[in-house]
């Protein structure tokens, strides 16, 4: 897993975890259960945030096939609360 630091208009990338889960019914995560409708659009907005720090510091955004796969689901599949 690839995690990255942002610092003062630099991306540093750990190979490291940073963030650990826990499988108990009660943990915050529980609500994004695979393939249900938040675990969708939580995944969009991961790939949004990447895009969007990508640009911020001027890197090359590749665009993937799991993340035109998540545009795609979310699009057609998932009707997402207008802001």
């Amino acid at each position: 897993m690839m995690n990255i630091y942002l610092h003062k208009n630099d991306i540093d990338i750990w190979n490291m975890h940073l963030t650990y889960y826990q499988q108990n019914k009660n943990s915050a995560s529980n609500i994004y259960k695979i393939f249900t409708k938040n675990w969708w659009v939580r995944r969009l907005e991961a790939h949004e945030y990447f895009y969007f720090v990508s640009r911020k510091f001027n890197k090359n955004f590749y665009t993937s096939f799991d993340y035109l796969f998540t545009l795609v689901v979310n699009k057609f599949f998932i009707k997402r609360n207008a802001n």
